[in-house]
């Protein structure tokens, strides 16, 4: 029980703010209550009386609907200590009223223990068959009564009031639009309390739109070409038209949804499979549009590129990229091409050909509106030959790469979702996001659609794999606030650069603060890292984590798992496999 001595207010979703110089019990807790204590008075009590018999008990009928009222009508207010009766008044504006029961140290010892020694009257199993085949009862009638003892403590009308209550849940939710393929589960929905999302096809639309390409010359970025077109014949474009996964099907080009949208944007051929060249078949040929600005002869011929993808490796979750080897008509020369995630390439490029700027451009494309960045980069082959083709390793190729630029695409938020999220957190029902994506444009979109409220403050965790904490082989941990502006020329809110930063292995926020408001974004790497070298730490991230990002579907099941352990009752909404776990 506490005093509150000043008006405290705690996290939303939590109990209401406590009001000065009233007295509390569970302060803090979702079961927060306000108490009174209450003392009997003769004079009250005898008038109160005698109103309810000039109305023939009328006022009695009141005062068992509004105990709080008859309280108020025959005892007078004073101290916890001296009271005989308690008034309590929960978040919910409801009234209790309660009677104090003093106890002393021994009754209470005893109806809470008993008394120290049992006697237990116990018959032999000779003796009880005995007295059943007294009263003539066979050996059958008694092996039944004694399954009795089993059935007897489950209510017959259980199973069916339970089936009646499913049904009308299940007409409930039809009203809705809402349609149950297993009714058994409808149960268990009432008790989640943690809802976890994947981003792109579920918070955000299926379809994908082109923003544009920043390609980079001379190991500078330029500006973004929002027409694909109207880029000349280059790397930065043979990388867009021939890295991807399509195929014909019945005529129809079938493949990943944004692998479509990029190579569309090209406006390049797809012939399967390609022409013969050397005694190989090339399963598969891009090329490009006979330009028209070209002449007849020579200059038609120069102004077509032909690409044949000799080899496919493709996207994997764990790897964050996806590659090709082709065979370039125009240099007579194979090459590599790779799409993937902007972090990892860059670890795969050289470091001489990415961009000083890389972080600052990547930040003001990829949070701005939510944009899904990708990044390009090729690798000459000259050595290569057909026959070696089909035996190298994806390791020997997708290295010692040369950094192209990046690619922005526009997912736009469903216009469902901040609606959605807005009822689950009115619910008291918290949400989470688990996406492959970015981690500066997850946290936009948790922003934009209400994850992570404008109250909020977001800490991103990440790994300083280049130290190591002393004494341990643990890689540093670092902490990064990062600002959300809200200009009003914009719609929603625009995330700027890191404000600060804290280099130790504690978040160093004050919990005890209950206006600190605060939301963890995590990715894939800084959360095995959790996960194996800081155990401990590894709960509290989970609590307060809104965003994990790169995260592979195994990641997925297990932060799904461990808010189980923890407590939480799960449910996890995604469009794809890697959302099953």
């Amino acid at each position: 029980m506490v005093r509150g001595a000043e008006k405290v207010r705690f996290p939303t979703g939590g109990p209401p703010p406590t009001k000065s110089g009233m007295e509390y019990v569970n302060i803090g807790l979702e079961d927060q209550m306000e108490i009174r204590g209450y003392t009997p008075t003769t004079w009250k009590t005898t008038v109160t009386w005698i109103c309810i018999v000039l109305t023939a008990g009328l006022l009695r009928v009141v005062f068992h609907w509004k105990p709080e009222w008859m309280l108020s009508c025959t005892h007078s207010r004073s101290s916890l200590a001296t009271a005989v009766k308690l008034l309590l008044k929960d978040q919910y504006e409801q009234w209790f009223v309660e009677k104090v029961n003093v106890h002393r140290a021994e009754e209470v010892r005893r109806a809470i223990y008993g008394d120290n020694e049992i006697a237990v009257e116990v018959q032999s199993i000779l003796k009880l068959l005995f007295l059943e085949t007294q009263n003539n009862q066979s050996p059958g009638v008694i092996a039944i009564r004694a399954l009795d003892l089993i059935t007897i403590t489950v209510p017959p009308v259980l199973p069916a009031a339970m089936t009646i209550g499913i049904i009308y849940a299940q007409r409930r939710l039809k009203l809705a639009n809402i349609y149950c393929i297993s009714p058994r589960t409808i149960n268990l929905c009432g008790s989640i309390n943690v809802v976890c999302f994947d981003k792109t096809g579920t918070l955000t639309e299926d379809g994908i739109d082109m923003h544009g390409v920043v390609p980079t010359e001379n190991n500078v970025f330029q500006d973004v070409e929002p027409d694909v077109q109207q880029l000349p014949q280059c790397p930065t474009l043979w990388a867009i038209a021939s890295c991807h996964s399509l195929s014909l099907i019945d005529g129809q080009l079938k493949g990943d949804p944004l692998d479509m949208k990029l190579f569309f944007s090209t406006e390049w051929e797809f012939i399967e499979p390609g022409p013969k060249v050397q005694g190989h078949q090339i399963p598969t040929l891009v090329r490009s549009q006979t330009s028209t600005a070209a002449s007849a002869g020579s200059e038609h011929e120069e102004s077509i590129v032909e690409l044949g993808v000799l080899r496919q490796y493709v996207f994997v979750s764990s790897l964050q990229r996806m590659s090709v080897v082709a065979y370039n008509f125009r240099n007579d020369m194979f090459e590599c091409y790779v799409k993937g995630s902007p972090e990892k390439l860059v670890t795969l490029s050289r470091p001489e050909t990415v961009p000083a700027d890389f972080q600052e451009v990547l930040r003001e494309y990829a949070p701005q509106q939510g944009y899904r960045m990708l990044a390009l980069a090729y690798k000459r082959m000259p050595d290569m030959q057909w026959d070696k083709v089909k035996n190298i390793h994806r390791e020997d190729v997708e290295c010692d790469l040369e950094f192209l630029g990046l690619v922005a695409l526009e997912n736009r938020l469903k216009p469902q979702t901040t609606p959605v999220i807005s009822q689950l957190r009115q619910a008291n029902i918290r949400t989470v996001m688990i996406t492959g994506d970015n981690t500066l444009t997850a946290l936009s979109v948790a922003r934009h659609c209400g994850m992570i409220l404008k109250s909020q403050k977001a800490i991103m965790v990440s790994v300083d794999a280049t130290q190591l904490v002393p004494g341990t082989k643990a890689p540093l941990l670092r902490y990064k606030y990062v600002n959300f502006k809200d200009p009003d020329e914009h719609e929603g809110s625009e995330l700027d650069t890191v404000a600060s930063e804290n280099d130790s292995t504690a978040v160093h926020v004050q919990l005890q603060d209950e206006n600190e408001a605060y939301r963890f974004a995590v990715d894939g790497k800084t959360f095995d890292v959790i996960r194996y070298s800081y155990p401990d730490l590894l709960p509290r991230i989970l609590v307060r984590g809104t965003v994990f990002s790169r995260m592979s579907p195994d990641q997925k099941a297990v932060v799904v798992e461990v808010l189980q352990k923890l407590g939480y009752f799960v449910g996890m909404c995604g469009d794809g496999a890697n959302d099953c776990g």
